[in-house]
C-alpha cells in the first residue's frame, strides 16, 4: 500500500514537473501582459494598456487581418479539395492507396524550412511575386494532408452497403453521397478544418519564406518585433494567440464518446440525448468561432481602407538599423505612426519597389493639366530644393518638378538594374522605356532640348542632376550643361548653390565631365557656403545649414549634426583617392586618384568583408605623384593612372609613381 502511494507520488510529481516546465513561460508571458511597466522583472501594478495599444496598432491589426483571413480561407479551401481527395483515395484499390498515402504523409514528415524555401523558389521560377496570395497558396499547400488524414478513418468507418442501398433504392450518387456518406464523415472534415484553420494561424517558417516584404502575419510580425526589442504590446499579442490556440484545440478534442461491447455499438437513451447536446455545442461554439473570425477579418478589413493614412510612415530596412525607443521617441514627438518592416533579400523587397514606382507613375499622370505630358512629377507632395543656400522655403519647394522628374528617371534605372539582377527581363524592358521616356522629356521641356535653361529658370541643382543621372543621350548637350553649370556657380560668386538633393552629386557633375580644376576650386573654398567654411569655424561635425555660426560668430536655429552637405566624402573616396568598388563587397576594387588644385596629398581607408584597403597618393616637388596601395587578402585591385590602366594586383602593398 505504502508502495503505491509513493509511486503515485512520484508519477504525479513527475507530471506536475513537466506541466511546470510546459506552463511556467507561458504564465509568465501572461501576467508581463498585465504589468504597468516595461520591466520583465519588476512589477509595476495590473493593467491593460498593452492590450489598448495593441488594437491601436495598425502593424498589428493588418498583421491580424492577414492571419485570419489567410487561415479561414487556406482552411476552407484545403477542406474542400482534401475531402474530395480523401473520397477519390478511399475507393482506390489496396496497393496505389498506400502509395498515395505515403506520397501525403512526405509533406507533413518534410521539415518546414524545406517545404518553404521549396515554395519560394517555386513562385519565383514562375515568376510570381510574393506577397498574400503566395502564402495563401502555401497555406492550402501544407493543410491538404492534414485534411485527408482527418476524413480518410471516417471514410472507413462508413457502411458502403448502406450507400450502395441507396443507390439502389434510385438515388443519384451525389443524392446518396450527401444524404448517406457526408453525415458520417462530417466530424472528420469538422476536425480537418480545425486542424489545418490552427496549422495556418500559427504558422511562421513557410509564411517567413513566401510572404515578401510589406506583408505581415501575426507570427512573422512578433519575430520581427522581437528582434528590434520585445515589446509588452508583444506579450499581449502573445496571449490572446495562445489563448485562442487552446481554444481552437479543445474545439477540435471535443467529440462524444461511444461506448462499444465486442463489434456491436450499445446506444442508450441517455447517450443519445448527451450525444446531441454535444454536437448541439460543439457545432454551436465552432459555429460562434466562425462568425468571430469573419467578424474580425470584416471589421479589419473595413478599417483597413477607410481609414486615412495620412499620419502613417511606412519605413522598409535591409536590417534591424533603427533602434526601437527612436521609432518611439519620433512617433511620441510627431504623432506619425511608424509602419517598420525589414527584408533579408532583393527578391522580398521587389514587389513593395514595384508599388513605389506604381505610385509615382500614378502621380506623375497627375500633372497632366498643368504639364500636358505623364512624365513630369510637377505635384507639390516633395521637398524639391530642399535647404539651397538662397531663397525660403516657398523658393526650394518651387522647385520640385525639376527635383521630382530626374529622381523619376533615375528610380526607373535603378529599377531596370534590379529587374535584370532577379532576372525579370520584362520588368526590366518596361522599367528602361520608362526611363528613357522620363528623362528625354526633362532634356526637352527644361532644357530647351539642347542641355540649357531659360535664365529666368536656371539653378544649379537644375544641371547637376541630369549630368550625374545621364539622362541626356547626346554628349554634345552634356558638355553643354557642365558649361552652363559652371556660368551658374560663377554667377553665384564661384560658391555652390545646391540643395540636399543635389549637394552629393554636384563635385561628380563637374570633376566627370572635364572639369576637375573647377571641381577642386569649389571643394576647397572656405567662404560661406562651402565645406570648409564650417571647418574655419570649428565644426567637427556636417551642419544642417551652412553658416549656423555666422561669421560674427552668432549661432542659428538649425543641427549641428546633418549628414546631408557630409555626403562630400563620397566624393572624396571615389574620385580623389579613387578607390570604387567594381565588385560587391570590394572583392574587385579600382584606384583611380583624380589628382588636382591645391592639394598636396590625400590618403583614405576602408573596411571591407576582407580586411582594411589602404590608399594614400602625395604630389612631389618635381610634379611626380607616388602612390601606395594596400590590398587585402581575397581582392584584386585595377590601378588607373593618368587614365591608363597600370596592372591588375592581388593581395599586398603596392607603390606606384606617375606624372600627370
Amino acid at each position: 500500500m505504502k508502495h503505491n502511494r509513493l509511486k503515485q507520488f512520484f508519477q504525479d510529481f513527475y507530471l506536475a514537473l513537466i506541466l511546470l516546465f510546459l506552463y511556467i513561460p507561458i504564465v509568465t508571458m501572461i501576467v508581463l501582459s498585465f504589468n504597468n511597466t516595461k520591466s520583465r522583472t519588476v512589477w509595476g501594478g495590473f493593467t491593460t494598456r498593452w492590450y489598448t495599444q495593441m488594437f491601436q496598432d495598425s502593424a498589428i491589426m493588418n498583421a491580424l487581418n492577414n492571419t485570419l483571413l489567410i487561415a479561414f480561407a487556406s482552411a476552407l479551401i484545403a477542406t474542400v479539395i482534401g475531402t474530395i481527395a480523401a473520397i477519390g483515395i478511399n475507393s482506390m484499390k489496396r496497393i496505389p492507396r498506400t502509395i498515395v498515402m505515403g506520397i501525403n504523409n512526405i509533406p507533413m514528415l518534410n521539415s518546414d524550412i524545406v517545404t518553404g524555401i521549396s515554395l519560394m523558389l517555386a513562385f519565383i521560377a514562375f515568376g510570381i511575386s510574393l506577397g498574400f496570395k503566395t502564402v495563401l497558396i502555401a497555406h492550402i499547400t501544407f493543410n491538404i494532408p492534414y485534411v485527408i488524414l482527418s476524413v480518410m478513418p471516417k471514410l472507413k468507418q462508413t457502411n458502403r452497403y448502406t450507400y450502395e442501398a441507396a443507390l439502389d433504392l434510385g438515388a443519384s450518387p451525389l443524392y446518396a453521397f450527401f444524404k448517406v456518406v457526408f453525415p458520417d464523415i462530417v466530424p472528420g472534415i469538422l476536425s480537418g478544418f480545425l486542424m489545418a484553420f490552427t496549422m495556418s494561424l500559427d504558422d511562421f517558417i513557410i509564411t517567413h519564406f513566401t510572404r515578401g516584404a510589406g506583408m505581415d502575419t501575426l507570427s512573422t510580425l512578433i519575430y520581427s518585433q522581437v528582434r528590434r526589442g520585445i515589446q509588452p504590446t508583444m506579450y499581449a499579442l502573445s496571449t490572446l494567440i495562445f489563448v485562442a490556440v487552446l481554444v481552437l484545440l479543445v474545439i477540435t478534442n471535443f467529440a462524444p464518446e461511444k461506448k462499444s461491447t465486442g463489434n456491436a455499438t450499445v446506444i442508450d437513451t441517455e447517450t443519445i440525448k448527451r450525444r446531441k447536446r454535444n454536437n448541439q455545442i460543439k457545432n454551436g461554439v465552432l459555429g460562434l468561432a466562425c462568425t468571430l473570425i469573419l467578424l474580425v477579418v470584416g471589421v479589419s478589413t473595413y478599417s483597413r481602407y477607410t481609414t486615412t493614412h495620412s499620419n502613417e510612415l511606412y519605413v522598409y530596412n535591409a536590417g534591424e538599423y533603427i533602434d526601437p525607443d527612436l521609432i518611439e521617441e519620433f512617433e511620441q514627438e510627431t504623432g506619425i505612426k511608424v509602419t517598420y518592416d525589414v527584408f533579408e533579400t532583393l527578391e522580398e523587397m521587389y514587389p513593395v519597389m514595384k508599388k513605389y514606382m506604381k505610385d509615382v507613375r500614378r502621380w506623375a499622370n497627375m500633372g497632366l493639366l498643368a504639364n500636358k505630358t505623364p512624365y513630369v512629377f510637377s505635384l507639390p507632395f516633395q521637398f524639391g530644393d530642399w535647404c539651397a543656400p538662397y531663397g525660403s522655403l516657398p523658393d526650394w519647394l518651387a522647385k520640385g518638378k525639376w527635383t521630382g522628374t530626374a529622381y523619376y528617371a533615375h528610380a526607373c534605372d535603378y529599377m531596370e538594374k534590379i529587374a535584370r539582377i532577379l532576372e525579370k527581363d520584362r520588368d526590366a524592358d518596361e522599367y528602361r522605356r520608362l526611363g528613357e521616356k522620363v528623362a528625354d522629356t526633362y532634356i526637352d521641356k527644361f532644357m530647351q532640348g539642347k542641355g540649357q535653361m531659360p535664365d529666368t529658370e536656371a539653378f544649379q541643382t537644375g544641371y547637376v542632376l541630369p549630368l550625374y543621372f545621364s539622362l541626356a543621350k547626346a554628349e554634345k548637350v552634356n558638355q553643354t550643361m557642365v558649361e552652363e553649370l559652371w556660368k551658374c556657380i560663377q554667377a553665384d560668386g564661384g560658391h555652390l548653390k545646391t540643395g540636399f538633393t543635389a549637394t552629393p552629386y554636384l563635385l561628380f557633375a563637374l570633376a566627370d565631365h572635364g572639369y576637375v580644376k573647377e571641381a577642386y576650386k569649389l571643394l576647397l573654398e572656405d567662404t560661406n557656403p562651402s565645406w570648409l567654411y564650417q571647418i574655419r569655424k570649428g565644426a567637427t561635425t556636417t551642419w544642417e545649414q551652412w553658416d549656423i555660426i555666422t561669421e560674427s560668430g552668432e549661432i542659428k536655429e538649425g543641427s549641428m549634426n546633418h549628414y546631408a552637405y557630409g555626403a562630400v566624402g563620397d566624393f572624396l573616396y571615389r574620385r580623389v583617392c579613387g578607390l570604387e568598388a567594381e565588385e560587391a563587397g570590394y572583392r574587385r576594387f579600382r584606384v583611380q586618384p583624380l589628382v588636382g588644385g591645391d592639394l598636396t596629398f590625400a590618403e583614405c581607408w576602408h573596411r571591407c568583408p576582407y580586411g582594411i584597403i589602404r590608399v594614400r597618393w602625395e604630389k612631389r616637388e618635381d610634379d611626380l605623384y607616388d602612390l601606395q596601395v594596400q590590398v587585402p587578402v581575397g581582392t584584386s585591385c585595377r590601378v588607373v593612372l593618368a587614365n591608363k590602366e597600370i596592372e591588375m594586383v592581388e593581395n599586398g602593398n603596392y607603390e606606384f609613381t606617375w606624372k600627370e
